[in-house]
């Protein structure tokens, strides 16, 4: 999968696993700081995400860990892994592909599978 890709299975991801709701801006095209913007639909928090489709370790940008406030429920989807932005308030969690694989095994993760896989039905 490409850019694109990796940025829709992240908002999956988020929809499935933080009952996520987006802002309506396009994903990864509207703004420079933030791919994913949106709120937990059960508690209205804030939710931040940044996706990088790099194949190696990236680092957390300083724009996207400057932009956050402590209630931020923040996430840096990075392809190939970071070490980096953990420690930061709030604190970033980091998911990567190993991370992606690993979810796919879960219940959500088998779900999301089969409704990606599912062959399209058309009642006439």
């Amino acid at each position: 999968m490409g850019a694109s890709g990796w940025e829709s299975f992240c908002v999956a991801w988020l929809i499935m696993e933080r009952n996520f709701i987006p802002t309506g801006l396009s994903i990864g095209k509207t703004l420079k700081t933030f791919d994913i913007v949106g709120r937990n639909r059960q508690t209205g928090q804030r939710i931040l995400a940044q996706c990088k489709k790099n194949s190696t370790t990236v680092e957390v940008e300083e724009d996207f860990i400057a932009a956050l406030v402590p209630d931020d429920d923040a996430y840096y989807f990075a392809y190939g892994n970071s070490e980096q932005g953990t420690h930061s308030n709030p604190p970033i969690r980091i998911f990567g592909r190993c991370d992606a694989m690993k979810w796919a095994e879960t219940e959500n993760g088998r779900v999301f599978q089969r409704l990606f896989i599912m062959p399209n039905r058309v009642s006439t």
